[in-house]
């Protein structure tokens, strides 16, 4: 029989393996991604997209030239993977967030040698003070094509889904705006998705969910980060006679003190007016004036 020191200890120690056994469970647990039929949210966005090439006759040289367009609502809603992340559901809504939020990657296709160059041009750049990144073309496709399935899907899930537009300019306002594949900070890149994009793809082939973007796109005219408003404005795109209803509000932003959404607002006005069908509403002489006052 074991004495009562030996039987206390042994006691602890079992306590103390259980105890961490229970933490690691919950750890590997809770760090794993939803999945469905064996497949993790990730993984069923890589093989979601929105769009599709298109033949359309040839360049001039008897090669024929393909067009991305976007797909059609039956078959985005039939596609496996926008049912499976559907039926995830609100478990994949942060998973979806995080791959927004990735920075840029180096491209999968890249042999070890061509990563390994890239890094010796990046240190050397660092050394000589020139701190001028050495990459190609931006986010690799596959991760453009992730980050438009995840912007989408938090569209199309909508906020009593715990997704919508919201929650899409949370995860975007907060990605990397401007960090190179291969480090250092490069003026202007983008994120790697154009939310304008996404959310005029999701008011064409998923019209039910229309009328709450454009609520909420509207609400973030006004929003505080600028990245959001600028993005905002540009989500107009998808409904330009109801954002010409407060176009006092996109003829302000035009003199917002952050010179991207200037931009964003004289683009969005200067887009809206060459369509003749909405001069009633947006005459060119103020878009004209507009324009005026941001050149000053």
């Amino acid at each position: 029989m074991l004495k009562a020191p030996t039987r206390k200890r042994v006691i602890v120690s079992a306590s103390v393996l259980v105890a961490l056994t229970l933490v690691a469970f919950l750890i590997f647990t809770l760090g794993r991604e939803p999945s469905y039929d064996g497949k993790t949210v990730t993984e069923w966005l890589d093989s979601f997209s929105i769009h599709t090439l298109v033949k359309q006759g040839d360049d001039g040289g008897g090669r024929v030239q393909e067009i991305e367009v976007l797909r059609s609502q039956n078959a985005i809603e039939h596609d496996p993977a926008f049912i499976a992340l559907t039926a995830i559901g609100a478990r994949a809504i942060s998973t979806m967030i995080a791959r927004i939020r990735e920075p840029a990657e180096l491209p999968l296709e890249m042999t070890r040698t061509e990563r390994w160059k890239l890094w010796l041009r990046w240190q050397w750049s660092r050394l000589s003070g020139s701190r001028q990144p050495t990459r190609r073309g931006g986010w690799p496709g596959y991760q453009v094509n992730r980050k438009t399935a995840a912007g989408f899907m938090l569209l199309a899930l909508g906020t009593n889904g715990q997704g919508g537009f919201q929650k899409f300019m949370e995860a975007y306002a907060s990605a990397p705006q401007f960090t190179s594949a291969y480090g250092g900070r490069v003026s202007g890149m983008p994120v790697g998705v154009a939310p304008s994009s996404v959310t005029g793809a999701a008011c064409s082939v998923l019209p039910h969910r229309r009328a709450e973007i454009m609520e909420t796109a509207m609400s973030f005219l006004n929003h505080t980060n600028p990245i959001c408003r600028q993005s905002a404005v540009e989500s107009l795109w998808a409904f330009p006679k109801e954002a010409l209803k407060r176009k006092e509000v996109l003829l302000k932003l035009t003199q917002d003190k952050d010179e991207s959404v200037q931009q964003a607002a004289l683009g969005t006005l200067m887009l809206f007016v060459q369509e003749p069908a909405l001069h009633e509403l947006l005459s060119p002489a103020e878009v004209r004036e507009a324009a005026d006052q941001v050149s000053k």
